[in-house]
């Protein structure tokens, strides 16, 4: 159940207030991940009468359901305004009032994978400290000029910007299998598992079963570890969607925040300038 607190505290930053929001829909989604995953599926057996091979097949009981593809983005898009707050907030104390016209439209935190050419650092951040500016900079994704793609910031500006116009694409996917037979000293040496995502009818494992082994029966010790996963093409090494989502946070609170800190404006102050 998702509780907020304080969310009418002024002494509280504006960022801060997203990024616990981001963090409830967080919590939320990983508990409901659990919930799904218990009977989403279950294994269902194919032998070849040609081979004698027995194919492990899954049944889809219960797709990935639209209340997390929502949960999703709600966290996505929390995440992204956090850091559009804090830029605005930054810029605020360094004009040490609101902002004038036009920046109090165009400021915004910015997430490039090629350097900001003057006018796109000056919309953008041009109110804000020049130190703070400088470690802006550092924090961009370009500064890893091969490896831009693997940067917190970077996979939430891709993942954000997917959710603007479509539901995240997510599915459930097998990463670590493991089967025991404990009616055989050995498991068969044929035993192939076939890792991937686990669509309806997809095949997880085959193997030659022993004489003895009805044909319809699935081993109960046969198990797959699973996790859901971003579908899109964000060139993750690991696109979970609960680590990708911690991770993303968890950058935001211990690089993004700790190196800007200095230059936040006192938040009560701040709350009592712009409302």
């Amino acid at each position: 159940m998702m509780v907020t607190k304080n969310m009418n505290n002024p002494s509280v930053h504006n960022h801060e207030l997203k990024l616990r929001r981001a963090a409830e829909h967080l919590t939320m989604l990983d508990e409901q991940i659990d919930d799904w995953l218990d009977g989403a599926y279950h294994y269902f057996s194919e032998l070849n009468p040609q081979t004698g091979e027995k194919h492990i097949r899954v049944r889809v009981l219960n797709p990935p359901p639209a209340t997390l593809r929502l949960l999703i983005g709600d966290c996505l898009h929390n995440l992204r305004s956090a850091l559009d707050n804090l830029a605005y907030e930054l810029a605020v104390a360094h004009h040490r009032g609101p902002l004038p016209y036009p920046f109090f439209q165009t400021s915004e935190f910015p997430i490039f994978k090629r350097p900001m050419n003057p006018d796109e650092r000056r919309k953008k951040i041009g109110c804000i400290h020049p130190r703070a500016q400088v470690i802006i900079r550092k924090l961009q994704p370009y500064q890893h000029r091969v490896t831009y793609w693997l940067d917190p910031l970077w996979q939430l500006h891709q993942l954000n910007n997917i959710d603007k116009h479509r539901l995240p694409n997510v599915i459930q996917f097998a990463t670590v299998a493991g089967a025991y037979f404990p009616d055989s000293p050995t498991r068969p040496p044929d035993l192939q598992v076939y890792m991937g995502p686990l669509t309806d009818g997809a095949r997880v494992a085959t193997y030659t079963p022993p004489p003895n082994e009805p044909a319809e029966v699935v081993h109960p010790d046969f198990t797959f570890i699973e996790n859901l996963q971003f579908a899109q093409n964000t060139y993750m090494l690991n696109p979970q969607v609960s680590a990708t989502l911690h991770g993303i946070h968890s950058h935001i609170r211990e690089r993004v925040l700790t190196a800007l800190a200095t230059y936040l404006p006192d938040p009560v102050w701040f709350n009592s300038i712009v409302q």
